[in-house]
């Protein structure tokens, strides 16, 4: 993808001999990744970018929620980014970014690239990442569930996850799970977020459920009313 139309017109003329190249005039952030690479989606798909400092969260996340299975993806990020991507629970530069990301990615990282290697030279170091999907990978409801559930829960990072979701969740689950619910967003392990998602899930479908039984409640009392008016 290249949304420069001059540069794409001349990477287009310098791998115009190269039969498996297709370079796409675009704005990345706001194609459809799914309807733009449905005619390649019987190959194996990688992802290899280096991503604009300045979009690095915005492109990472469309290639995470999109529902594509990257059999890899090779990205460079500036160095201080890289470290949020790869921070571990309990560590201050957890972000909700960390938590998606590690959510459907190993993350290993390859190899610095100094600042001195760029003209102009920018003020920042880079990484160079290889990422590789879990073998059990979530569904992309789940994923986008977690995130969802991470930035709400970031907001209030200091606060203890109990005491956040205490206004929304049922009482008795925070006696009747094994979940860890006096630990901080930042503390969570990608395991525990999961956790956390599936019980969130079944909370929402109780709630629905109740409220669809609540209806019907209603609609059969509204009967039997109009029956008696009769």
């Amino acid at each position: 993808f290249e949304i420069d139309t001059d540069l794409c017109s001349k990477a287009q003329e310098a791998l115009s001999g190269f039969s498996n190249v297709q370079i796409f005039n675009e704005d990345f952030l706001h194609v459809d990744l799914s309807q733009i690479l449905s005619p390649f989606l019987s190959y194996s798909l990688k992802f290899v970018a280096n991503i604009p400092y300045e979009i690095s969260s915005a492109v990472l996340l469309k290639v995470i929620q999109a529902p594509i299975y990257w059999e890899r993806l090779v990205v460079m990020v500036q160095k201080e980014f890289g470290q949020k991507l790869t921070a571990l629970p309990g560590e201050k530069s957890r972000v909700p970014l960390s938590v998606l990301f590690q959510s459907r990615f190993f993350v290993q990282r390859s190899m610095k690239v100094a600042r001195g290697n760029f003209q102009p030279q920018p003020r920042v170091d880079s990484v160079v990442f290889q990422c590789f999907p879990h073998p059990h990978s979530l569904s992309f409801v789940s994923i986008n569930r977690i995130h969802q559930l991470a930035q709400f829960l970031f907001k209030q990072k200091r606060k203890k996850i109990g005491n956040t979701l205490r206004s929304i969740l049922n009482p008795e689950i925070f006696f009747h799970s094994s979940f860890a619910w006096d630990k901080r967003p930042e503390d969570l392990t990608p395991k525990e977020w999961v956790q956390l998602e599936t019980l969130y899930n079944e909370e929402i479908k109780a709630k629905r459920a109740q409220c669809f039984d609540l209806s019907k409640q209603v609609r059969k009392g509204i009967g039997k009313s109009k029956l008696n008016e009769l």
